[in-house]
């Protein structure tokens, strides 16, 4: 890997430090009916569609490494888990790098492919909350999806449709970046600390059960969240009009 320059090194201290303050304030975790969506991992992906994987394994290292302090700095129940290397640094390493990578490699491809498997990815996640929203017996959880639906659609219509510019495939990669570090991360706890994890969160079951409904309802809404938030900030800093 070659050495960082100047302005690469500047990018990795904006996003370091961003990714601290997400850490240490509840900016985040986003509340979301009654879960919360992490977005400590979205400095990541804006290195990866912004610089390519050199610099998003950089800040995915950071990622973990973050995480892996947070866990004796500010414990919970499950910070346990996250003392642990294995759990904390290297899921957030690989996903780090392979957001970069997917990036560097939908960049200049067909974008009428890829414009549209960024829409079925939209098309999923919308029936999902809408099978929630349906299925939802809590009036705030309800309205939260229904807001959620709406940022969602309106998003998509403008990036997917409306827009001239390569937003979609921003959009594809944040959206599976987001999946990336929700599948990594509990992945490890399975087969790590599956047990000790159930058993802390208060849940029953089997431990692929209960991981893959985490996986379903978490990676979900925090997939939705980072695709949202992540075009926009690459719109706005690549100054790209989403309006014709």
């Amino acid at each position: 890997m070659k050495k960082l320059n100047t302005k690469e090194i500047t990018v990795v201290g904006i996003l370091l430090a961003l990714m601290i303050v997400l850490a240490a304030t509840p900016l985040g975790f986003i509340p979301i009916g009654p879960i919360n969506a992490t977005t400590i991992h979205i400095p990541v992906i804006i290195a990866a569609v912004l610089y390519g994987r050199k610099i998003s394994l950089i800040m995915g290292l950071f990622f973990g490494l973050i995480s892996f302090a947070r866990a004796f700095l500010n414990p919970s129940i499950v910070s346990f888990i996250l003392m642990d290397p294995l759990v904390s640094i290297i899921p957030r390493i690989l996903m780090g790098y392979l957001t970069g990578l997917l990036f560097d490699l939908i960049r200049d491809k067909n974008d009428k492919i890829i414009k549209i498997i960024a829409g079925i990815i939209s098309l999923l996640l919308s029936v999902n909350i809408i099978r929630r929203i349906i299925t939802s017996t809590d009036t705030i959880n309800t309205v939260s999806l229904v807001v959620l639906l709406l940022f969602l659609v309106a998003g998509s219509y403008f990036i997917l449709i409306k827009s001239e510019s390569r937003a979609y495939k921003v959009y594809l990669t944040a959206s599976v970046g987001s999946l990336l570090n929700t599948i990594f991360f509990l992945t490890a706890v399975y087969f790590l600390h599956a047990e000790e994890y159930i058993k802390a969160i208060g849940k029953s079951g089997s431990a692929i059960g209960v991981i893959m409904n985490i996986v379903y309802v978490n990676g979900i809404m925090e997939a939705i969240v980072s695709a949202i938030i992540v075009t926009g900030i690459y719109l706005r800093i690549k100054k790209v009009r989403i309006f014709k």
